[in-house]
This record gives structure tokens, sequence and C-alpha cells, in this order.
């Protein structure tokens, strides 16, 4: 994104927060939200509020509870989520900490206002245990300025032992890649989000990843969308694919990701996507490793992150 892009794109999200202010919780707007929500599907303004994406739906997730600032979700155990061990996920756990960080924005963000991803960053307690279900919570700590922050976790359903927790940070009041990026990619695809996770046997099949070398391939399928309008990549998608080629690099016997730092740096188009990782610093008890995520043969910079890696054993 270009300098003056993200100079009008901030100018622009200061006007948004200001008219959406009237929708926030408790100051008495029309779209202001009264109380917790408990239904599993929410209806009226919380429908909207919620803004499933083909990605997420795919993959399971479902909606379980909000407040003013906050939301909590429930990510079933199925096959097409796990890893080689039977548990969910890491990159299945970042993925859907970004979707419900994104889903708390709109808990004080009025629905017609549009966000964008900026950072997310994803620390791991450890592995989920096999076979088991997830729950997410996040909250929106700050809202204004343009800008929203929020806090999010992930616990496991049976017991609410953390396994991972995050920090996100958003535009508001910008689209995904901004209208200076929309260009000509915009356009319908095939909903073809019916293809879920429990049709597949690992994330890497319901993700269609492919590793290559020093780095992974993203072949573009329908169910990898996050925003409609462009359409547009799921973030945790693109958070996804910059993981599977930092662990590349790594033994994965004697470390784990322990943390991961990833920039978005323009939306993600409906196209193939590629990232190649390389070394930050090799130690002996940690590890460290950069990754670029890029579409149009390596024309386009997507994203990039920061991985550490943790030996163990």
């Amino acid at each position: 994104m270009r300098h003056d892009d993200l100079t009008a794109l901030v100018g622009a999200a200061v006007g948004a927060v200001a008219r959406a202010k009237s929708d926030q919780p408790g100051d008495g707007g029309a779209g202001a939200v009264a109380g917790a929500v408990t239904s599993a599907a929410p209806a009226g303004d919380d429908a909207t509020r919620w803004r499933p994406a083909r990605f997420t739906r795919a993959a399971g997730l479902v909606w379980r509870s909000a407040d003013a600032r906050s939301v909590t979700m429930h990510l079933p155990w199925v096959g097409g989520l796990s890893d080689g061990s039977g548990a969910i996920d890491a990159r299945a756990i970042m993925a859907m900490l970004d979707h419900a960080a994104s889903a708390a924005v709109y808990r004080v963000v009025a629905p017609a206002i549009p966000i964008a991803t900026l950072d997310l960053r994803v620390a791991f307690a450890g592995a989920a245990p096999p076979g088991c279900a997830l729950d997410f919570t996040a909250r929106t700590t700050l809202a204004e300025g343009g800008v929203a922050r929020v806090e999010a976790a992930a616990r496991v359903a049976a017991d609410g032992a953390e396994v991972a927790s995050a920090a996100a940070s958003f535009f508001v009041g910008a689209s995904p890649g901004g209208d200076a990026e929309r260009g000509d990619g915009g356009g319908t695809v095939p909903d073809m989000a019916a293809q879920g996770a429990a049709q597949f046997a690992s994330f890497d099949a319901f993700l269609g990843m492919q590793r290559v070398g020093e780095g992974a391939c993203l072949p573009f399928v329908p169910r990898l969308i996050g925003a409609e309008a462009l359409p547009a990549l799921h973030g945790g998608a693109v958070a996804a694919l910059l993981a599977t080629a930092a662990c590349g690099l790594v033994d994965a016997a004697t470390a784990r990701l322990a943390a991961i730092n990833v920039q978005y740096l323009r939306a993600g188009r409906a196209e193939e996507s590629a990232a190649i990782a390389t070394w930050t610093k090799r130690g002996a008890r940690a590890n460290f490793v950069s990754a670029i995520a890029t579409q149009a043969q390596g024309t386009r910079e997507v994203a990039r992150a920061q991985c550490v890696f943790v030996t163990h054993g």
C-alpha cells in the first residue's frame, strides 16, 4: 500500500469512527447493542455484526454469545482441521482467532462500516489436545482514531485450558485492500463453502496447501474467501500460508511454533498465492524465521510474518 493511500485511508477512518459513535453500546444511539446475545444463530443486528465468511463457515466456526464489546465462538473438532497428531492445527487456531477478533470489532462499530486487519500477533501456549473442540473469545479494547484493537484467546472447550492468545489491530472505515486496490479484481465467486472441513483429512488438505522447497503455495479455492466485495482471501488463510512456509524451515521433531506476528500489506485477491521463508536467526533454544506472501508471480506482496520457534524434547 502506498504512503498516500495509507494517509487517505486513515483520514477516512477517523471520520467513519466519528459517525459510528452514535451506534456504539452505552450511548443510547439507535444502533446500540442491548445486553448479551446467547443464541447460536444470531438474529437482527447481531446477525449482521456476526458477518460469517466462507472460510470460517466451511471450517465450522459457530457463534456462541456476545456482549457490548466481546464475542464467544465455538469450533468443533473435525479431521479437516487437524494436524498430524489429531489435534486442531495451530494454523487453524490462528485463523479462527483472526476472525473472532474482527467479529469483536463489530460489537462497537456500526455493521455498515468496513474494517481491514492491519496486524495479528499470536502466542501459542502449547498444542491443543487431540480430538478436542475449542472456544474462542475476543474483546475490543480500543476503537478510536480510525483504529480498533482487540485481544483474543483460544481455549479447550472441555476444561477452559488456554492454548493460544492473540492481539490484533484493524483499520476502521477501510475495506480489505482499500478502494485504491480494488482495480478490476472484483466480481462474484461461486459459493463452495459447502466443501466443509469434515470432508478433508487434514488442515493442509482443507486449505489445498502445497509445500514447495523453502516455501508454500496456496491455490485459490472459493472456500478461502473472507471478504466478498473484492473478493479477497480470508486473513486467516493468508496467515496460515505464511506459517506453513516458516514451518518448512524448521525440524518439527525438535521445535514448535511459539509465536507469529503477521502484517497485512494489501488484500489477497481470489487467485493463487505463494510464500517463501528465510532464516533470521538460528539459536540453541529459539529460532527466528521471516516469511513473505505474494501473488501475481511474486510481483504483489500481500503480507509478511515473523515467527519464533522454541526447541523441545
